[in-house]
């Protein structure tokens, strides 16, 4: 919420919804700085937002962000994202195809949120309790560190300046990775 609010965004891409934890956090932001916010899901949506500039796109993510600049015309949004939040499938070849698609339509003062960016089969809540998950192979962080040409220990909170790229990692629980633009 804090980071996002930061940059007064204009437009807001949510990518991967589920129970909409992200769109309750983002729906926020968007009332406060007036902005548009896009939630992209394959499953239909379980909840909904009731921000009039709030638009749910049921479609495979990868499929969408060719569409994207399309879409935004039609709907009279500037296609710049400021804001971008990655929780899809987390898989290396998906994410890899995200960056790839979603990147280019970023603004200049954009942040993108890769979430579970430090998968494991056991996590740490900050609240100290532990869950279950699955190891994913560093799926997320492995396509970070492709696209920044740099390697991180996903384990370990850090802050890193890489080719441009603001990078900050929280490891707490599954991780959440915020990759911004440096002019």
């Amino acid at each position: 919420f804090i980071e996002s609010l930061a940059i007064r965004p204009r437009l807001i891409v949510e990518l991967g919804v589920r129970t909409g934890q992200s769109t309750f956090a983002f729906e926020r932001v968007a009332k406060l700085c007036d902005s548009f916010l896009v939630s992209v899901d394959i499953e239909p949506q379980q909840t909904a937002s009731i921000w009039h500039k709030w638009s749910f796109v049921q479609q495979n993510d990868i499929t969408f962000a060719d569409e994207f600049k399309n879409w935004c015309m039609r709907k009279g949004i500037t296609p710049a994202i400021d804001v971008l939040f990655i929780d899809t499938n987390h898989e290396y070849h998906h994410t890899k195809l995200e960056i790839a698609k979603w990147f280019p339509l970023l603004s200049e003062k954009s942040k993108v949120f890769f979430h579970d960016a430090n998968v494991r089969m056991l996590y740490k809540r900050r609240n100290g309790t532990i869950g279950k998950a699955y190891d994913d192979d560093r799926d997320i962080m492995r396509a970070i560190e492709e696209h920044v040409g740099a390697c991180f220990d996903e384990t370990r909170d850090f802050v890193d300046v890489k080719n441009s790229w603001l990078i900050r990692h929280h490891a707490i629980c599954n991780g959440m990775t915020i990759v911004q633009k440096i002019s």
